[in-house]
């Protein structure tokens, strides 16, 4: 994942390409690119980008890449897709199967506010939680969707 954004990579159309077998026949097929790098005197691409051919695609994968980043659940996922909540959680799990990395973090930010009632912004900000030992699971959710979002949102807010 870090890969991509260091190399200055088109993410969402990356996350489209493990999404959909035909994207990806269709890449290695040549008839179209993920991402395109000019160079001088190069105007336009050879063959046509993914964004365009697949536009409705890389916008379903953009989605989904903002649901997971913000902890969206695998119910509100079937609900904003309109598929079964086994669909949906499909579609999570091999979201994370090349990214586990995220699952990790995710994981650890839950438990370091649980722990100590607090996760840490990306600029060393603490941003407290209630207690949640007592909490009813819905309240939990919101908690632990808090915990996930807090740091990088932080990030974009001056």
């Amino acid at each position: 994942m870090l890969d991509a954004f260091e190399v200055g990579g088109d993410f969402h159309s990356r996350t489209a390409m493990n999404m959909y077998p035909y994207i990806c026949e269709a890449i290695e097929s040549k008839q179209v690119l993920v991402e395109w790098h000019p160079q001088p005197g190069q105007e336009t691409p050879p063959v046509p980008l993914l964004k365009d051919i697949f536009a409705s695609e890389r916008r379903k994968a953009k989605m989904l890449n903002f649901s997971i980043a913000y902890g969206k659940t695998t119910i509100g996922l079937s609900r904003d897709w309109k598929v079964s909540v086994n669909e949906a959680r499909e579609t999570v799990a091999q979201w994370y199967g090349g990214r586990e990395e995220v699952l990790r973090w995710q994981e650890a930010r839950k438990k370091e506010a649980h722990r100590i009632g607090c996760v840490y912004t990306w600029l060393g900000r603490a941003h407290t939680f209630l207690s949640t030992k007592n909490a009813h699971p819905s309240h939990r959710g919101n908690f632990e969707r808090a915990a996930i979002n807090t740091p990088p949102r932080s990030r974009f807010i001056f």
